[in-house]
Protein backbone atom coordinates (compact mmCIF):
# COMPACT_ATOMS: atom_id res chain seq x y z
CA UNK A 1 0.00 0.00 0.00
CA UNK A 2 1.13 3.48 -0.55
CA UNK A 3 1.74 6.17 1.49
CA UNK A 4 -0.49 9.35 1.48
CA UNK A 5 2.49 11.06 3.38
CA UNK A 6 4.01 13.85 1.00
CA UNK A 7 7.90 12.57 0.12
CA UNK A 8 10.37 13.95 2.62
CA UNK A 9 8.50 13.96 5.32
CA UNK A 10 9.69 11.12 7.99
CA UNK A 11 6.98 8.57 8.97
CA UNK A 12 8.37 8.99 12.44
CA UNK A 13 6.91 12.14 14.29
CA UNK A 14 7.72 13.04 17.92
CA UNK A 15 4.32 12.76 19.87
CA UNK A 16 5.56 15.40 22.40
CA UNK A 17 6.60 17.46 20.09
CA UNK A 18 3.02 17.30 18.00
CA UNK A 19 0.86 17.07 21.54
CA UNK A 20 3.05 20.94 22.21
CA UNK A 21 2.14 22.12 18.85
CA UNK A 22 -1.39 21.32 19.38
CA UNK A 23 -1.46 22.26 22.69
CA UNK A 24 -0.20 25.52 21.80
CA UNK A 25 -2.74 25.74 19.29
CA UNK A 26 -5.71 25.00 21.42
CA UNK A 27 -3.98 27.42 23.94
CA UNK A 28 -4.28 30.43 21.27
CA UNK A 29 -7.42 29.42 19.82
CA UNK A 30 -8.95 29.43 23.66
CA UNK A 31 -7.32 32.56 24.42
CA UNK A 32 -8.44 33.93 21.07
CA UNK A 33 -12.15 33.07 21.97
CA UNK A 34 -12.04 33.92 25.72
CA UNK A 35 -10.76 37.35 24.16
CA UNK A 36 -13.90 37.01 21.87
CA UNK A 37 -16.31 36.14 24.42
CA UNK A 38 -14.92 38.85 26.60
CA UNK A 39 -15.42 41.55 23.93
CA UNK A 40 -18.64 40.06 23.18
CA UNK A 41 -19.83 40.30 27.29
CA UNK A 42 -18.72 43.95 26.70
CA UNK A 43 -20.64 45.10 23.67
CA UNK A 44 -23.44 43.05 25.63
CA UNK A 45 -23.27 45.37 28.47
CA UNK A 46 -22.82 48.46 26.02
CA UNK A 47 -26.10 47.52 24.51
CA UNK A 48 -27.94 46.66 27.71
CA UNK A 49 -26.77 50.72 28.64
CA UNK A 50 -27.89 51.56 25.22
CA UNK A 51 -31.42 49.87 25.83
CA UNK A 52 -31.82 51.45 29.30
CA UNK A 53 -30.28 54.93 28.09
CA UNK A 54 -32.88 54.86 25.44
CA UNK A 55 -35.56 53.83 27.65
CA UNK A 56 -34.97 56.75 29.68
CA UNK A 57 -35.18 59.02 27.03
CA UNK A 58 -38.16 57.63 25.20
CA UNK A 59 -39.53 57.78 28.87
CA UNK A 60 -38.41 61.86 28.90
CA UNK A 61 -40.05 61.74 25.44
CA UNK A 62 -43.52 60.58 26.25
CA UNK A 63 -43.59 63.20 29.45
CA UNK A 64 -42.46 66.27 27.18
CA UNK A 65 -45.10 64.86 24.54
CA UNK A 66 -48.19 64.78 27.43
CA UNK A 67 -46.55 68.38 28.00
CA UNK A 68 -46.44 69.22 25.02
CA UNK A 69 -49.86 67.79 24.12
CA UNK A 70 -51.52 69.55 27.42
CA UNK A 71 -50.26 73.04 25.85
CA UNK A 72 -51.49 72.27 22.17
CA UNK A 73 -54.76 71.71 23.67
CA UNK A 74 -55.07 74.82 25.97
CA UNK A 75 -53.17 76.86 22.82
CA UNK A 76 -55.91 75.60 20.56
CA UNK A 77 -59.10 76.01 23.10
CA UNK A 78 -57.61 79.77 24.35
CA UNK A 79 -57.24 80.49 20.30
CA UNK A 80 -61.18 79.45 19.58
CA UNK A 81 -61.92 81.06 23.06
CA UNK A 82 -60.50 84.81 21.60
CA UNK A 83 -62.18 83.93 18.30
CA UNK A 84 -65.41 83.45 19.58
CA UNK A 85 -65.00 86.12 21.97
CA UNK A 86 -63.63 88.69 18.78
CA UNK A 87 -66.72 87.44 16.43
CA UNK A 88 -69.14 88.49 19.63
CA UNK A 89 -67.68 91.48 20.01
CA UNK A 90 -67.60 92.14 16.10
CA UNK A 91 -71.06 91.09 16.37
CA UNK A 92 -72.67 93.53 19.29
CA UNK A 93 -70.09 96.31 17.23
CA UNK A 94 -72.62 95.29 14.18
CA UNK A 95 -75.87 95.24 15.87
CA UNK A 96 -74.74 98.67 17.53
CA UNK A 97 -74.25 100.30 14.33
CA UNK A 98 -77.22 99.46 12.86
CA UNK A 99 -79.38 100.35 15.85
CA UNK A 100 -77.88 103.35 15.86
CA UNK A 101 -78.33 103.82 11.94
CA UNK A 102 -82.01 102.93 12.56
CA UNK A 103 -82.53 104.74 15.63
CA UNK A 104 -81.07 107.98 13.98
CA UNK A 105 -83.24 107.33 10.96
CA UNK A 106 -86.63 107.02 13.02
CA UNK A 107 -85.56 110.11 15.38
CA UNK A 108 -85.39 111.74 11.14
CA UNK A 109 -88.59 110.44 10.55
CA UNK A 110 -90.23 111.63 14.28
CA UNK A 111 -89.28 115.63 13.29
CA UNK A 112 -90.28 115.30 10.17
CA UNK A 113 -94.10 113.92 11.27
CA UNK A 114 -93.64 117.22 14.05
CA UNK A 115 -92.87 119.21 11.61
CA UNK A 116 -95.61 118.49 9.43
CA UNK A 117 -98.13 118.32 12.42
CA UNK A 118 -96.84 122.13 13.41
CA UNK A 119 -97.20 122.69 9.92
CA UNK A 120 -100.52 121.22 9.12
CA UNK A 121 -99.17 119.45 6.12
CA UNK A 122 -99.74 116.15 7.98
CA UNK A 123 -102.00 113.87 5.93
CA UNK A 124 -105.74 113.49 6.72
CA UNK A 125 -107.39 110.30 6.35
CA UNK A 126 -111.13 110.34 6.80
CA UNK A 127 -111.79 108.29 9.91
CA UNK A 128 -115.04 107.24 8.18
CA UNK A 129 -116.86 107.03 4.76
CA UNK A 130 -119.34 108.98 5.98
CA UNK A 131 -120.30 112.21 3.11
CA UNK A 132 -119.75 115.58 4.52
CA UNK A 133 -121.61 118.37 3.46
CA UNK A 134 -120.23 121.82 2.15
CA UNK A 135 -120.62 124.71 3.35
CA UNK A 136 -123.26 126.88 1.36
CA UNK A 137 -121.74 129.74 -0.54
CA UNK A 138 -121.24 133.45 0.36
CA UNK A 139 -123.12 135.53 -2.45
CA UNK A 140 -122.14 138.97 -1.62
CA UNK A 141 -124.41 139.59 1.28
CA UNK A 142 -123.42 141.97 4.15
CA UNK A 143 -126.34 140.91 6.56
CA UNK A 144 -123.77 139.86 9.55
CA UNK A 145 -125.86 136.66 10.43
CA UNK A 146 -125.42 135.04 6.90
CA UNK A 147 -121.70 136.40 7.27
CA UNK A 148 -121.65 134.57 10.59
CA UNK A 149 -123.56 131.27 9.35
CA UNK A 150 -121.32 131.01 7.00
CA UNK A 151 -117.94 131.28 8.71
CA UNK A 152 -119.40 128.64 11.18
CA UNK A 153 -120.44 126.26 8.97
CA UNK A 154 -117.15 126.66 7.19
CA UNK A 155 -114.98 126.27 10.41
CA UNK A 156 -117.42 122.95 11.13
CA UNK A 157 -116.64 121.79 7.43
CA UNK A 158 -112.50 122.19 8.55
CA UNK A 159 -113.00 120.32 11.51
CA UNK A 160 -114.89 117.27 9.85
CA UNK A 161 -112.16 117.14 7.52
CA UNK A 162 -109.49 117.25 9.99
CA UNK A 163 -107.87 120.80 8.69
CA UNK A 164 -106.45 122.59 11.16
CA UNK A 165 -103.83 124.36 9.52
CA UNK A 166 -104.38 128.57 9.20
CA UNK A 167 -103.10 128.80 5.72
CA UNK A 168 -104.68 125.92 4.62
CA UNK A 169 -107.92 127.08 5.64
CA UNK A 170 -107.50 130.61 4.13
CA UNK A 171 -106.96 129.08 1.02
CA UNK A 172 -109.64 126.63 1.04
CA UNK A 173 -112.62 129.61 1.55
CA UNK A 174 -112.36 131.85 -1.22
CA UNK A 175 -113.45 128.26 -3.08
CA UNK A 176 -117.14 129.01 -1.27
CA UNK A 177 -117.42 132.52 -2.66
CA UNK A 178 -119.23 133.57 -5.13
CA UNK A 179 -119.86 136.53 -7.31
CA UNK A 180 -118.90 140.32 -5.67
CA UNK A 181 -117.42 138.65 -2.77
CA UNK A 182 -115.49 136.38 -5.09
CA UNK A 183 -114.27 139.50 -7.42
CA UNK A 184 -113.26 141.26 -3.56
CA UNK A 185 -110.85 138.05 -2.63
CA UNK A 186 -109.46 138.19 -5.79
CA UNK A 187 -108.56 142.20 -5.99
CA UNK A 188 -107.15 141.78 -2.53
CA UNK A 189 -105.31 139.00 -3.52
CA UNK A 190 -103.51 140.82 -6.42
CA UNK A 191 -102.96 143.32 -3.49
CA UNK A 192 -101.52 141.51 -0.99
CA UNK A 193 -98.88 140.14 -4.17
CA UNK A 194 -97.84 143.37 -5.41
CA UNK A 195 -97.20 144.17 -1.18
CA UNK A 196 -99.84 147.41 -1.42
CA UNK A 197 -102.28 145.26 1.36
CA UNK A 198 -102.08 143.60 3.97
CA UNK A 199 -104.15 140.97 5.63
CA UNK A 200 -104.74 141.54 9.66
Amino acid sequence: MKSLRPKGTSSTRDPVHTLEKTDSKVDVKVAKDVTEVEELGANFTQIQGDIQDLGARLASLEIGYEGLREELVALINNSISTSMNNAIEVGKETVQAIMKEEIGDLKCEVTLVKWAMANGHAAVQATSTMEIPRPKCLKGSMNARELGNFLWSLEQYFKALGIRDENTKVKTAPLYLSDVDMLWWRRTQCDISKGTCVMF
